[in-house]
């Protein structure tokens, strides 16, 4: 009978190992180690990422069930109990998460997990903002407490609290009664920057337990590859389906993805204003899917669309990717969680272009300088810029260009050279760029946030000190340029309506728009009624279709 140390070592080296001699003793560990406390926190922890991964990669069906079993149970171990403070912000299941969440997130955990969400005020250095917020929150008699009796925020709080109810909660149940619109209520509680726990719950987010089960789940009986896909070839071989979830279903994963989020200390806004509209599943191979989120239409972007998709294993997320872009290319962020990094990573980098392709239409890919190493120790330390060179990407800096050819003039020398972080640094300052189909000249990276500002700017030319008359103004002159009457604009529901105002300035100062055809016109009258619709698929389907549009943009950013 092995030790429990040793059967957390066995499973944490052989995680990779798939054969039915390994299945066996795998599962057998895992029975072991759910009757026996685990003598570190680090074997803790190396447990608990060993479990991770054989939900989302197991050998079969007992496994996965033993596997599940555990997860479920986890938060009641003595051993997290006992290392819970070596083990605080991983978003291990039994111990609380900290962190400075933002107003849509704390306000889904407020109604989510009753009970649970409170203010960390030992990370709160100066109570005084809020203090001078209250009177302003609360009723009036409230108001005169806070000041006669000199109370800080913590005491005012909890004095004033419901039975049951948390000093979170009802602060965020008094920024909700409070009249403000929603940017306005957002911008003042994100400035508080407030910090929260999220105390431990049967219920409560968990890396361990995060996801769905599997409906068909995908058994594991070989190693993954390390094999790096044909970029040129994995873009073009589309997954099995595609879906737009029912609202049910869309809700459940929009709660997945904050989960996941969440549970590793980040707040994505494209995920915390998702729409339960948009929601799309897209269906590939060996038990991988992606689940795709749209933002609500009052959120998205003057000119990009926007998705975040959860990836998917056997129902559990293993990572997420962004696509953010239009007319054919995208900004791409892209993360696999641990432990489920390594080997099949080149795989799924292939397969998310895939269906960025599929959803988005996108054929050009643009990493960010961030995603290489700008600013990012941590794709510093794993040569991030290899990774992305090996499976296609090219930098368009000349300066960077020249940087790459003499690292690899050197390793073809010496085959051992490995390229110094210092250079990594230099030659992650500017985008790399992947085209995959027709690298025609788009509106450039870059450029989108010139054409918001030059729009901007047609405003206040056009205002006499009243910016709203001017939007309507120019809204009246983009209607007529595009033939919308007073009678169609009335069957505009109100987020397209919105969409039109935005987009009316720079209608105005498209160049030679006066000049385009009558179902030119009419195209860009149906992108800017998608641009307010259920989808942001459809409004970038649109989009992408309008090569006139584009040439104009491209004259007028110059």
């Amino acid at each position: 009978m092995p030790t429990v140390k040793k059967a957390v070592a066995w499973l944490e080296a052989n995680r990779e190992t798939f054969d039915p001699v390994s299945a066996k003793k795998r599962a057998w560990l895992f029975e072991l180690t759910a009757k026996r406390r685990c003598p570190s926190a680090s074997d803790t922890l190396s447990l608990h990422e060993s479990v991770c991964f054989a939900r989302g990669y197991p050998d079969n069906a007992h496994v996965l069930a033993i596997a599940q079993q555990l997860a479920a149970n986890f938060h009641r171990r003595p051993d997290v109990k006992r290392f819970r403070a070596d083990l605080a912000g991983l978003g291990i299941s039994g111990i609380a998460h900290h962190y400075r969440f933002y107003w849509p997130t704390a306000r889904w955990l407020a109604v989510s997990f009753p009970g649970h969400l409170r203010i960390d005020w030992d990370e709160v250095e100066d109570d005084w903002p809020l203090r001078k917020l209250m009177p302003s929150l609360f009723p009036r008699a409230d108001g005169i407490a806070l000041e006669e009796e000199d109370l800080t925020a913590a005491e005012f709080l909890s004095g004033f609290c419901a039975a049951e109810q948390t000093d979170a909660e009802l602060l965020i149940q008094r920024f909700l009664a409070t009249p403000m619109c929603e940017s306005v209520r957002e911008r003042i509680f994100d400035d508080l920057d407030l910090a929260f726990a999220l105390d431990p719950g049967a219920q409560i987010p968990a890396r361990i337990t995060a996801g769905s089960e599997p409906v068909r789940p995908h058994y594991q009986t070989a190693l993954r590859s390390r094999e790096r896909p044909d970029a040129q070839t994995e873009w073009r071989r589309t997954p099995k389906r595609i879906r737009w979830l029912s609202r049910r279903k869309a809700v459940f994963w929009i709660d997945q993805a904050r989960s996941a989020m969440l549970t590793r200390s980040r707040d994505l806004e494209a995920i915390a204003y998702a729409n339960p509209n948009d929601v799309v599943e897209v269906l590939d191979d060996s038990g991988l899917s992606f689940v795709g989120f749209g933002i609500l239409p009052e959120r998205r972007f003057l000119l990009e669309g926007t998705y975040v998709f959860l990836v998917v294993q056997n129902g559990v997320p293993i990572g997420y990717m962004q696509g953010s872009g239009l007319f054919g290319w995208a900004e791409i962020n892209f993360n696999i969680f641990e432990p489920f990094r390594g080997r099949d990573s080149a795989r799924l980098y292939g397969r998310s272009l895939a269906v960025l392709h599929a959803v988005m239409g996108t054929e050009t890919f643009v990493l960010s300088p961030y995603q290489i190493g700008d600013g990012n120790e941590e794709a510093i330390a794993t040569g991030a810029f290899w990774f992305y060179y090996k499976l296609g990407f090219r930098p368009r800096d000349a300066g960077v260009r020249r940087l790459v050819a003499g690292e690899l003039r050197k390793m073809k020398r010496r085959p051992r050279h490995r390229t110094s972080a210092a250079t990594l640094r230099r030659m992650a300052e500017h985008p790399m760029f992947l085209a995959l189909g027709e690298d025609r000249q788009h509106l450039r990276y870059g450029s989108v946030g010139r054409a918001g500002l030059l729009a901007s700017r047609h405003i206040s030319r056009h205002s006499t000190g009243d910016r709203d008359a001017a939007i309507a103004a120019l809204q009246r002159r983009a209607c007529k340029r595009m033939s919308i009457t007073a009678r169609r604009l009335r069957h505009w529901s109100s987020d397209e309506r919105q969409a039109l105002n935005d987009w009316a300035p720079l209608i105005d100062i498209l160049p030679d728009a006066d000049r385009w055809s009558a179902s030119d016109r009419a195209a860009l009258r149906d992108i800017v009624q998608a641009r307010g619709g259920p989808t942001e698929a459809e409004y970038l389907r649109r989009l992408n279709a309008h090569a006139r549009l584009e040439s104009a943009l491209i004259r007028l950013v110059g």
